[in-house]
């Protein structure tokens, strides 16, 4: 028994020391983990009909292909609305800021002075920085293969991983490491697909809401609002910095108003009614957990961080609960 915990140990500490070492490639891992644990449940739906390993192939490659076409379908419309936001966004800016008490124009000035930035050329310059990610898309197209396909080989391997745990574990170890893995596959798969429904409708609320206001570029900000609205918070940040600038230089203070009222209305009914009905507050974690869960994956990974940030840190507190719940 004790040569078993030090090996036990040793595996462990081998493994940590390994995956600092390739620290760089354990957000792509940790994203295949999540993608494996929230398409399960249509590889399990599928398996019963077809082999595991062709229900596999075609949940995956189906996925990659929709992702794909949508892609392509899309980027016309995208790329036209962008550009649009790029030129419209430094004068809405320039207008936003004549219009602050001096005081503040004077604080900012200042501020600006010193980093040799002023509020048109911060806009254009973080808008083309923007740009620029946007057509670096072969990261991004060799993420779309190598994800699905480590995700396929994961849930293949799914019966191995299982043997290896009986084989290495007592039965009460067993028994709690079977109930905290399903509620962890329950935590991030409800979470991630009930986010992207969410995230969806949010997406549609706010292009609705600002074309009915006469908001222009209202696709684009929406588009990006339901991407980052996957992160939360950062949903409402897209959406408010540049409707409320556009609304401004289209219409003054008072569609400014409109916009925000408008914004706040569907950031609530996201907050109170989509997402406790469709994630399920199983999954909701405290605000104060979300963040510094956010400012964590943030700084160690990025971009890519804060999307696996609030999944991974569902996962670990439902497999605890789990485990406590069956000791």
């Amino acid at each position: 028994m004790q040569a078993r915990r030090d090996v036990s140990i040793l595996a462990v500490a081998a493994a940590l020391g390994l995956a600092w070492a390739a620290r760089e490639v354990i957000p792509l891992i940790v994203l295949s983990i999540v993608y494996a644990i929230a398409t399960w449940p249509l590889v399990a739906r599928l398996s019963r009909r077809l082999p595991r390993g062709f229900a596999v192939v075609v949940v995956h490659a189906g996925l990659v292909i929709a992702v794909l076409a949508a892609f392509v379908s899309l980027s016309p419309f995208v790329f036209v609305q962008w550009q649009g936001l790029i030129q419209a966004l430094p004068e809405a800016a320039r207008v936003a800021f004549a219009q602050m008490p001096a005081p503040l124009q004077s604080y900012l000035s200042a501020e600006l002075q010193n980093v040799d930035l002023t509020i048109a050329g911060w806009s254009h310059e973080a808008l083309q920085t923007g740009t620029h990610v946007l057509r670096s898309t072969a990261g991004a197209l060799g993420a779309l293969v190598l994800v699905p396909a480590l995700a396929g080989y994961l849930q293949l391997d799914l019966p191995r991983y299982a043997a290896l745990i009986d084989s290495w574990s007592p039965e009460i170890a067993r028994t709690r490491a079977k109930s905290a893995g399903a509620a962890i596959t329950t935590a991030v798969g409800g979470f991630f697909r009930g986010q992207l429904v969410v995230s969806g409708i949010v997406g549609i609320l706010v292009y609705a809401g600002l074309s009915v206001l006469g908001i222009p570029h209202a696709g684009i900000i929406a588009l990006f609002t339901s991407a980052f609205d996957l992160v939360p918070y950062l949903g409402g940040l897209a959406a408010f910095v540049p409707s409320v600038l556009l609304a401004l230089i289209s219409g003054g203070v008072g569609k400014v108003v409109l916009v925000v009222v408008l914004l706040v209305v569907i950031f609530e009914i996201e907050a109170q009614v989509l997402s406790p009905q469709i994630i399920g507050r199983q999954t909701r974690l405290p605000a104060s957990v979300v963040i510094v869960a956010l400012l964590v994956g943030s700084a160690l990974f990025g971009i890519v961080g804060l999307y696996l940030a609030v999944p991974v840190v569902a996962a670990g507190v439902a497999g605890i609960r789990a485990f406590a719940r069956s000791s």
